[in-house]
């Protein structure tokens, strides 16, 4: 029996539940599975919690949360204008360079490996749901617990697919008959999704870390709010975007802006909304930082790199340029601690991104003033002179500057905030001279289409 580490030495059991549910293709898992899940893990708190760990421990570990080659944060960012490919080997090159190309493959096993690592988790959040409302043994505040982080990481999941896809599957349950057979739903419905299960998240979770070690490495209310707001700004709902981000940004005794750069992505920043654990550093660390050997899979481009400010201090201390051989590259190191244990945990949710969605969503309801202050706290931490405007116009495109300065090589936001300003073809196309405008979605995997009839493939020009 191996164990899973989490923070503070805290261990617990492997579980039944995590080799059953480990699929490799879509949701094709057997019929036992389930009830056996349900009998073996959900008799007892412990390992019912267990459970839910091994969700967060298999999204880190090897998943599309994973920070390195086959996660969400470099597909995304080889698909925007931040990366420059740089060939890794043979085997794997042309994988990856269909990405920087905009000419992906159905049968790109990249492609299909970050879909299957987004269902298998969705799949495990599924079961944890169906077993948590069967269960007899847990108190009331454990259930709860556990359902709202389920519907917390299902919605997360569910955000990248339809974001990355387009209009997917919608599973909800751990039937398998079922679930290979789903079509398509629209994004519309997969939002909706995605809403309710945040709202009834932020009803049930916890309002602070107690129960992760007070560690942010398990959802909170907060956690729930932040995503929320994050998915209310993408349907361009802009009053309930700024109520969720102001839930936020309000309570000053769990969370603040990191004034020292350097511990943003600590385990101990107050920034932090919810990170994610590894038993060694970040894996971001390797994924985007320049060796002495040169880029690892790619580097910033340095136009990108050129547009920041010249004395914006997230640059200074989250940038890395280093010369390899006479090329000057460009790099990332937000996360730059090698300790053991690690000092630095994967950020996936920040208070920097809600005064951003804050201000995006008061200048859509022509709050102008109040756009401009939550712009200015973002940049005085960056040691940016205040802006000072009344042009909504000129507002809106600072607030999209600072999400591309603040949140460079992070969780997709680059290549997600193209897509949803409209402002991906002019970009890309610029960019890239195989650049087409059905490229901003990528093509549903090659064998889910052969298993599932009822799926359709998106129109991609390299299908």
């Amino acid at each position: 029996m191996c164990k899973i580490f989490i923070p503070h030495k805290i261990t617990c059991w492997t579980l039944v539940f995590a080799s059953l549910l480990s699929c490799d293709q879509f949701i094709a898992i057997d019929p036992p599975r389930t009830d056996l899940v349900r009998n073996s893990v959900f008799k007892s708190e412990t390992t019912a919690n267990a459970a839910m760990i091994d969700v967060y421990y298999s999204m880190r570990n090897s998943g599309f949360a994973s920070g390195s080659a086959t996660s969400v944060v470099l597909c995304a960012s080889l698909s925007s204008d931040e990366l420059t490919f740089f060939g890794i080997g043979a085997s794997s090159a042309d994988q990856y360079r269909q990405f920087s190309e905009s000419n992906l493959a159905p049968n790109n096993f990249i492609v299909s490996g970050l879909w299957s690592s987004l269902y298998t988790t969705v799949y495990k959040a599924n079961a944890i749901i169906e077993g948590v409302n069967v269960a007899t043994v847990l108190r009331e505040e454990v259930r709860k617990q556990l359902l709202g982080e389920a519907r917390f990481i299902r919605a997360l999941c569910y955000f990248y697919l339809t974001n990355l896809w387009g209009d997917v599957p919608l599973v909800l349950t751990t039937d398998y008959s079922l679930n290979n057979t789903l079509p398509r739903e629209s994004q519309t419905e997969i939002y909706q999704q995605m809403i309710g299960d945040l709202t009834q998240a932020k009803n049930l979770l916890p309002d602070t870390y107690a129960h992760s070690n007070n560690e942010r490495v398990r959802p909170n209310k907060g956690a729930a709010s932040a995503l929320l707001a994050r998915v209310y700004l993408f349907k361009q709902e802009w009053v309930n975007a700024e109520t969720e981000a102001s839930f936020i940004i309000d309570n000053t005794y769990l969370y603040g802006l990191e004034t020292d750069l350097p511990l943003v992505f600590r385990a101990i920043s107050r920034e932090a909304i919810f990170q994610l654990w590894a038993q060694q550093f970040p894996t971001e660390r390797s994924t985007f930082f320049i060796a002495g050997t040169g880029p690892r899979y790619g580097a910033l481009r340095p136009d990108f790199v050129q547009d920041f400010e010249v004395d914006d201090k997230r640059w200074i201390s989250w940038g890395q340029t280093r010369v390899v051989q006479g090329i000057t590259y460009y790099g990332s190191q937000k996360y730059f601690d090698f300790s053991t244990p690690p000092l630095d945990y994967s950020t996936v949710l920040r208070v920097a991104e809600q005064y951003l969605i804050r201000a995006e969503a008061r200048a859509y309801q022509d709050n102008l003033i109040g756009a401009v202050a939550d712009i200015n706290m973002i940049r005085r931490r960056a040691g940016l002179s205040d802006i000072s405007s009344d042009d909504k116009a000129a507002i809106l495109d600072f607030v999209f500057k600072e999400r591309r300065a603040e949140f460079f090589l992070e969780w997709g936001h680059r290549w997600l905030d193209l897509k949803r300003t409209g402002k991906v073809n002019e970009v890309m196309g610029e960019l890239r001279s195989t650049w087409n405008k059905e490229d901003e979605l990528y093509p549903i995997p090659e064998n889910q289409i052969i298993n599932n009839p009822n799926v359709t493939q998106n129109n991609n020009p390299g299908n």
